[in-house]
Formats: C-alpha cells, sequence, structure tokens
C-alpha cells in the first residue's frame, strides 16, 4: 500500500481543465458511491475551483480508479498531460502544502484549510477514511494552524 496524492490543479492544468473537473458536492458523493477499492484503501476527494485531488491511501489500481472515476464525474478524458501523481513522501508533503494554503494561488489562502476540513468530513461520512487517512489529516489541520500563527502568510 502507497499513500498517493493526485489530480490537476492551476499549477498544472489549464483554466478549462480545472473547471471541467470541479465537481460539486453531490457529483463528489457520486464518486464515492461509485468507487470500488481495495478492501484496505482510503481516500478523500478535494474539489475547489483551483483543484481536483485525491488523497489515496492504496495500491496503483486503486489510483488509477479514483481517476478514472473522477473523470467519469466530470464527463472528460483524465488529463494525463496536465495531471500529477505524489507518492508516499512526496503526497504528504503535498497535502500538508495545500492544507496550509502553500499551495494555493493566493499565498497562505486561509480558505482552502476549510475546504479540505469539508473534503475530510464528507470522506468520513462516506466510509471512506480510517486510521492512516485521520492521521494525516488532522496532522495538516494542526501544521496548517501552526503555518497561520507563526507566519506572516
Amino acid at each position: 500500500m502507497t499513500f498517493y496524492a493526485l489530480g490537476l490543479n492551476h499549477k498544472h492544468a489549464s483554466v478549462e481543465e480545472t473547471d471541467a473537473f470541479a465537481l460539486d458536492e453531490d457529483a463528489q458523493w457520486a464518486v464515492y458511491d461509485d468507487l470500488i477499492l481495495s478492501e484496505e484503501a482510503e481516500v478523500v476527494l478535494l474539489s475547489t475551483c483551483n483543484r481536483t485531488e485525491a488523497y489515496l491511501y492504496g495500491r496503483e489500481a486503486d489510483g488509477r480508479r479514483v481517476e478514472a472515476a473522477l473523470a467519469s464525474a466530470a464527463d472528460q478524458p483524465w488529463p494525463e498531460a496536465s495531471s500529477f501523481r505524489h507518492k508516499n513522501e512526496a503526497a504528504v508533503r503535498h497535502v500538508l502544502r495545500v492544507t496550509a494554503g502553500l499551495e494555493s494561488m493566493v499565498l497562505g489562502d486561509q480558505q482552502i484549510l476549510a475546504q479540505v476540513k469539508e473534503a475530510y468530513q464528507r470522506a468520513v461520512d462516506a466510509g471512506q477514511v480510517h486510521s492512516l487517512m485521520h492521521r494525516l489529516l488532522h496532522t495538516a489541520f494542526r501544521a496548517a494552524k501552526r503555518v497561520s500563527s507563526e507566519t506572516a502568510l
């Protein structure tokens, strides 16, 4: 099992692509309902106007299933050329940076923390979060609060 951060965002994809993959809450619920992942897998979907990402603990095949489900929900082919896939330490670092607002269009944006918390809660409600993702996201929330309170961002 591997930790992945995968998706597309304003740094890698065009505005048209990020718009096409921006999934509303109902579409995100549909993705959770349609996903068939390995038994131990955990996933959190984050979709905002600037990014649609999945934070996944699972197998390589689970990552491909998540990409396919996101593409299906967006009614678009998966944008291989403009998407990203980070693994293990790079994936954890990405989640921490996104949650702290360090990957936002406006550096230090505080809105993303609330969006990640909402995404996490939706994943919990969908039964997609277990112990590893729970620990990771709560660590990210604490780190984001520290970045906000201890820096000029």
